[in-house]
């Protein structure tokens, strides 16, 4: 449950867009909600995570964006909450705060925090290749002989590899194909690496992902845009 949570969390990440200045990967009007609905691998719901957008604010030229999330496993029952930000930047850049991936965790006193944003450019095409992105957080125990690892997650490989049009029971997309890794290492867990796919749609965002053990590998899970209220 603990890694379709964090893969739900990464995926909600795209699910957001920006002001005029930038492409818009997303709903970009406060208010505006959307609902992903996951599946296992045979293709049964493991749950949800909504979406809200309840803010936007400017800072120094830059646009915030903030959005509301909750989680829900299979029987619809709330597992669990997140505040994220998306930036908007004058340059006309459009930036995913990793932090958000650390979640009610950022804010425990001693919790250190190193990222690297996700950065995409004004104008996706196919063969464009996006920088890494990563995120690593935990509570450093000052004096204390049991320190819990860290846990990182890594989002790399990148690249735009199609453009499709998708069908969800939410609509009809023209979207664009994005193909990446992502590496999760939790603590007392053994590292999870998994190759995915992630649909996003200019003025909607996230419309649908597929995540595989490996590139050509079995499909692990999915999710898809069930839901988008305006």
């Amino acid at each position: 449950m603990k890694k379709i949570l964090t893969l739900a969390l990464i995926y909600s990440l795209f699910a957001v867009g920006a002001q005029a200045q930038c492409t818009i990967w997303g709903p970009a009007d406060k208010g505006t909600k959307t609902e992903m609905t996951s599946y296992d691998a045979k293709g049964k719901v493991t749950g949800k995570s909504k979406q809200e957008l309840v803010n936007i604010a400017t800072q120094n030229g830059d646009t915030h964006y903030t959005i509301e999330s909750e989680y829900f496993d299979k029987k619809d029952r709330s597992s669990g909450k997140n505040t994220m930000e998306f930036i908007c930047q004058s340059d006309g850049t459009f930036v995913i705060d990793m932090k958000s991936i650390a979640g009610s965790a950022a804010a425990v006193e001693g919790t250190k925090i190193t990222m690297k944003n996700l950065v995409y450019p004004q104008n996706l095409k196919v063969g464009t290749t996006l920088e890494d992105a990563e995120v690593e957080f935990g509570v450093e125990m000052e004096g204390s002989p049991f320190q819990i690892p860290p846990t990182k997650i890594v989002i790399k490989d990148q690249k735009v590899v199609a453009k499709e049009t998708v069908s969800t029971p939410a609509g009809t997309f023209d979207c664009y194909k994005i193909q990446q890794t992502t590496s999760m290492k939790l603590p007392m867990v053994k590292e999870v690496v998994l190759f995915s796919y992630c649909w996003i749609s200019k003025d909607v965002g996230t419309v649908k992902t597929e995540a595989y053990k490996s590139e050509g590998g079995d499909l692990v899970s999915s999710s898809v845009l069930t839901k988008l209220e305006k």
